[in-house]
Order: C-alpha cells, then sequence, then structure tokens
C-alpha cells in the first residue's frame, strides 16, 4: 500500500469522481484506476460501488477513508515537523467576512514578526471551513460560526454587530429621516446569502425571535459572494443584513445607509478553531497565541 493509492482513493471521495480526482492531482485518469484496483487488491475488499452513472462507498470504504485521511496528516505532519523547507507553512481557512476583513490584519502583523512564515489560505463559507477542519485538511479556522466539539477550541476573537443596509438612495434616505421601522424596511426587495453562510444563520435567527416570518421576505436574488452583495445594494438591487464591518467603509463613503436591527445591539462573534489532539509545530502554537491575544485596530 503507497501513499499515492490512498492519495488517489481520498481524492476520488472528495471530488466525487474518478477525473475530477485525476485533474485535481495532476495524473491520467487511467492511472488514479490503477491506484484504486492495486488499493483494493491489497485490501482484498472492494471500497467504491462504481458504475457508468454513479460512484458511492462501500461501508469498507467510508471506514478505509478516515483511516487514510489520517495517514495522509500523520504524513503531512511528520514532513513540515522534520523538513525545514515545509515547518514554515501554516494551512488555514476562513469564512467569508473573517478572510476579507479579518485575516488581512492578523496576517501582516504576524508576517512583521515572524517574516519567514508562509500561510496556504482556503476561503469557503462556514459549513465549508468546518468541514475541512474536521477532515485535517486545514490546521485552523476563523469562522463565525461556534463549533460545539470536544475534540476542537473554539475561542471567539472578534465582537461584531449586525445591521440592515440599503442603498443611499433619497428613498432610502426618507424612511431614514422617517426612523423606519424593521418591519417596514424588511418590506424591501432583499439580497439573501447563500446556505452555509452564518451572516444568514444569524439573521435569520434574529427575525424569528422579534417574530417575523422569513418566508414574507421579498426576495431579489440570493447570493454566495459578499462583494455582489455589497455592489448590489450600492446599485439599488435590494437590502440585506450584514455585518458592521462589512459596511464601515461603504457608510463612511456615503455609498450605502444603515439601519439598527433592534433597541439594543444585535452581535455575533468569529471564533478561532482547531482540531485539540493536532500535531501542533512551534510555528502553528506561536501563531494560535498570536491570534487568540490580538488587539483589533478599529475593533467595534
Amino acid at each position: 500500500m503507497e501513499f499515492r493509492q490512498l492519495e488517489a482513493f481520498c481524492a476520488i471521495v472528495e471530488w466525487g469522481s474518478f477525473s475530477e480526482a485525476a485533474r485535481h492531482l495532476y495524473i491520467t485518469q487511467p492511472t488514479i484506476s490503477n491506484h484504486i484496483t492495486s488499493l483494493e487488491k491489497t485490501l482484498n475488499t472492494r471500497l467504491l460501488d462504481r458504475t457508468t452513472k454513479s460512484l458511492s462507498l462501500t461501508e469498507d470504504g467510508r471506514q478505509f477513508y478516515e483511516y487514510a485521511r489520517n495517514l495522509i496528516r500523520l504524513r503531512e505532519k511528520t514532513l513540515q515537523t522534520f523538513d525545514k523547507t515545509r515547518s514554515n507553512i501554516i494551512e488555514l481557512g476562513a469564512s467569508s467576512i473573517p478572510s476579507a476583513y479579518i485575516l488581512p490584519e492578523i496576517l501582516s502583523a504576524y508576517r512583521e514578526k515572524m517574516p519567514e512564515i508562509i500561510f496556504d489560505v482556503t476561503q469557503s463559507d462556514s459549513q465549508g471551513i468546518l468541514k475541512e477542519l474536521r477532515t485535517g485538511n486545514l490546521d485552523i479556522g476563523i469562522t463565525g460560526s461556534h463549533l460545539s466539539d470536544e475534540h476542537f477550541c473554539c475561542t471567539p476573537i472578534y465582537h461584531d454587530e449586525m445591521v440592515l443596509v440599503t442603498p443611499n438612495t433619497p428613498y432610502y434616505q426618507k424612511l431614514k429621516n422617517e426612523h423606519a421601522s424593521l418591519n417596514r424596511l424588511l418590506q424591501e426587495p432583499y439580497l439573501m446569502r447563500e446556505n452555509g453562510s452564518n451572516t444568514r444563520k444569524h439573521a435569520e435567527q434574529f427575525l424569528e425571535s422579534m417574530g417575523f416570518d422569513n418566508t414574507c421576505l421579498h426576495i431579489a436574488a440570493y447570493m454566495n459572494d459578499l462583494e455582489s452583495i455589497k455592489q448590489s445594494i450600492i446599485y439599488g438591487l435590494g437590502i440585506s443584513i450584514l455585518s458592521k464591518k462589512v459596511t464601515k467603509d461603504l457608510e463612511k463613503d456615503h455609498c450605502v445607509l444603515t439601519f439598527p436591527l433592534s433597541d439594543t445591539e444585535v452581535s455575533r462573534n468569529y471564533y478561532l478553531i482547531y482540531r485539540k489532539s493536532r500535531i501542533i509545530s512551534r510555528q502553528l502554537w506561536d501563531f494560535l497565541k498570536f491570534v487568540e491575544h490580538y488587539h483589533f485596530t478599529g475593533t467595534l
């Protein structure tokens, strides 16, 4: 059994097909098929049920995937620990808002202290980052989702406020001057974040707590890109509920208007997450402590 066979098997599971796995591993499809055939022969079991139209894991395949992923992860950590050319790489993931508005400040500050460190950054929605943490593909995650799992450390590192954001037009200026209620504002066209977005989850939970039926929103568009939502608000497509960190500069430049969601602050946290049992290098531990004690500039 060879590591390239394990990598081929994990890639098929994670990308959902032989062709996609081959493309991401930069090998041919016949080669990846040979790796799986050899692996199944070595283990004396079938790992994948495959037809011309479908691909699925067998029961043995599901169990073996965990072993294979752990072996690959252990190899990577061993190489990072003893190969000095690799030990300065930190693999971290962040959901959309931390990726754009929190990480740049942290990474820039840390690089001033440790210029030899290289960051390999993955951006996804909150659920995508949590999935990558669970499968061991990331050292650290920063998301708006709290992870209640005894196998992980989950530390709040940034506090933010949720606000309702509208175009800065005479129509919305009039509503602001009239101190329009939230129920009135929510009659306007609404831009909805994608499933898996923690901003969407917090917004829906707040509206439900206020007795507002989310199904009554007049959806103008579903968008999975934060920048698209911001630009769409500016150009008048609709309104949305976003983190104040996202809208601070836009409001300062008079591109949008913001409205409080209630008389008291509606807030959320962003969390630093990592697996307790992960093999942590000295460089990674130093970075974790740096982030946990970092003081943001312009914190709300």
